[in-house]
């Protein structure tokens, strides 16, 4: 205390959250590092980024424009870049992170900020673990307002992220992502996933099982071509449930999956 540290951040918790497993399960995990590491590095300037970060800032978005490699060096120990890449598709699926881009032009979002009453403020998608906006009869409201109405449900930009998050982040560059990943039928999308896939599974699995395959979208759902029976067989029931998971998180919605054997 008593001294100027602009490196001095905190996260600030509301003391019930330690009551809710969910969060303190999360706190505990290994991946609470790596959103850490995430929460350390968000951008928060106009100057211009490599990635475009600062078009997104001004949009009221709150990113982190870190490569895997750079997130597992500044974590340190025997932290490899698959462990991050592990890590960032279960914070993905707890959602409390989004992810926009594909391959090393990704970008990860963590939440929102503001003016408020001329005060910078910063909603995080963390929150989403938390009991619900409306059973914090006394949360981001003034003394005067919570004791004048003190059973009024709060609505704010928090509680409308939590509900929109991948519509609200993906339209920030969805003609973009569009023309890249659906237009075309499926094979830029595939393409995307397997970048994806290769960070995630072992290069033997990779190589034998992902890398021959082919994908294309029809009726709604993402349709993967195998060179065999048992190779169809197999990513079914071995590995469908971690594409399913890349998938939605490079489009931001889920996909159905169906596996099929080239003609």
């Amino acid at each position: 205390m008593g001294q100027s540290n602009f490196n001095r951040q905190f996260i600030m918790i509301d003391f019930r959250d330690l009551d809710n497993p969910r969060f303190m399960a999360f706190t505990r995990s290994p991946e609470f590092s790596t959103y850490l590491t995430m929460r350390r590095h968000i951008w928060r300037s106009l100057t211009q980024h490599s990635r475009g970060i600062e078009q997104l800032y001004a949009q009221g978005y709150l990113c982190c424009g870190l490569s895997r490699e750079k997130i597992a060096k500044s974590i340190g120990g025997e932290i490899s870049k698959r462990t991050v890449t592990n890590d960032i598709a279960r914070l993905v699926e707890l959602r409390v992170i989004a992810i926009l881009g594909t391959g090393y032009d990704q970008v990860f979002v963590l939440g929102r900020w503001e003016k408020k009453e001329g005060v910078h403020v910063e909603y995080y998608y963390l929150d989403r673990l938390t009991p619900p906006l409306d059973t914090l009869e006394t949360f981001f409201q003034g003394t005067a307002d919570s004791e004048a109405n003190p059973g009024k449900k709060l609505l704010d930009p928090l509680e409308e992220s939590c509900h929109t998050p991948w519509k609200e982040t993906s339209t920030m560059n969805r003609e973009s992502m569009n023309t890249e990943l659906r237009i075309d039928g499926g094979p830029a999308l595939w393409k995307a996933v397997k970048e994806e896939l290769k960070l995630q599974l072992t290069s033997a699995t990779f190589d034998q099982w992902i890398n021959r395959t082919t994908a294309r979208r029809e009726d709604g759902r993402l349709v993967i071509a195998c060179a065999s029976e048992y190779a169809r067989d197999w990513l079914a029931n071995r590995v469908a449930t971690t594409i399913k998971r890349t998938v939605a998180g490079i489009l931001g919605e889920d996909v159905e999956l169906a596996f099929e054997v080239k003609e």
